[in-house]
């Protein structure tokens, strides 16, 4: 699963952006405003962007830091009987299904 974050330096909800992202499985490519990237690069992935981070998750816009925590929280981390880590989610009351699994 792959993540596009639009970043800066110094920017702590970038950095915790990142690693919640990395905690869910997810492969991060961090476009950083600043570090071969010019703030107009930004805009037009993201018109209208005020803030940092900007986050896409497999080329689906979600948002910023806030975003994601919420579209985040229904998603589960535990042990599967085999003792490698399964990641399951719950979307829009579904019942829960395999999304990811790390051997």
């Amino acid at each position: 699963m792959k993540a596009v974050m639009w970043s800066k330096f110094m920017c702590p909800y970038c950095d915790q952006a990142k690693m919640l992202l990395r905690k869910h499985g997810y492969e991060v490519e961090e476009k950083k405003v600043g570090d071969g990237y010019l703030k107009e690069d930004l805009l037009e992935a993201v018109p209208g962007a005020r803030t940092v981070p900007q986050i896409f998750i497999e080329a689906e816009y979600v948002g910023g830091f806030e975003e994601l925590k919420k579209k985040l929280s229904a998603v589960k981390i535990y042990e599967s009987p085999d003792g490698g880590k399964t990641v399951y989610a719950r979307e829009f009351g579904a019942t829960e299904r395999t999304l990811v699994p790390n051997g």
